[in-house]
């Protein structure tokens, strides 16, 4: 089970980097309960999860980042991560958390993220 979190990760984490929005976006199922903010609102549909990724090409740059499991079980997996990235011309550093559950064909149906940016 960890094994799989871990491969989810990585391909998530990767395709973030390399800023590869639609191969981000293929990691989600069609119907994933998405929360980009954790006090926000789920994203309504598959295209509003689409159009937060297509815009990470054209304003980020230089991402490095680290994650590790936190804690796992049958259901979900947490991971914290930590990024940094230029975003338009400024830099960040982010600290964050993501509770992530996988459906039977290693597709994301739930994604909600907690991250602190400096």
């Amino acid at each position: 089970m960890k094994e799989r979190y871990l491969g989810w990760a990585k391909r998530f984490f990767e395709s973030w980097k390399n800023l590869e929005g639609v191969k981000t976006t293929e990691l989600f199922a069609k119907d994933v309960e998405y929360y980009e903010t954790a006090l926000g609102a789920p994203c309504s549909s598959f295209d509003e999860v689409v159009k937060l990724w297509a815009v990470v090409p054209n304003n980020q740059s230089d991402i490095s980042y680290s994650y590790e499991i936190v804690a796992f079980n049958e259901e979900r997996c947490v991971i914290n991560w930590r990024m940094s990235r230029i975003v338009n011309n400024t830099s960040q550093r982010i600290d964050g958390i993501i509770v992530f559950a996988l459906d039977d064909d290693n597709k994301c149906k739930f994604f909600k993220q907690w991250r602190y940016t400096e």
